[in-house]
């Protein structure tokens, strides 16, 4: 991918079912990364598609966006464990 397509975001035309235009709006709506895509709600990304003809929780879900974008998202994406949580080993600096 280069620079450029990175700095839009990432290439949700990848998941059967987007295409372009969904794609262009998942951008606009600032859902931009796999992992942001991976862990919005089929319920929340039908509203911020509502525009779209057609896009609904059951479509989305039905369609797997969440899932395949879970695999395509890098790990280095992920959330890092909050520092500060309970499962720490208990030492401080």
């Amino acid at each position: 991918m280069t620079e450029e397509a990175t700095s839009r975001g990432d290439d949700f035309k990848q998941i059967p079912g987007i295409g372009p235009a969904i794609e262009r709006r998942l951008h606009e709506v600032g859902i931009l990364t796999y992992h942001q895509l991976a862990t919005t709600s089929p319920a929340e990304l039908a509203e911020k598609l509502q525009n779209f003809a057609g896009i609904s929780a059951s479509r989305v879900e039905e369609q797997g966006w969440t899932a395949q974008a879970r695999e395509l998202a890098p790990a280095e994406q992920e959330p890092a464990p909050d520092p500060q949580g309970g499962s720490g080993n208990g030492q401080h600096y």
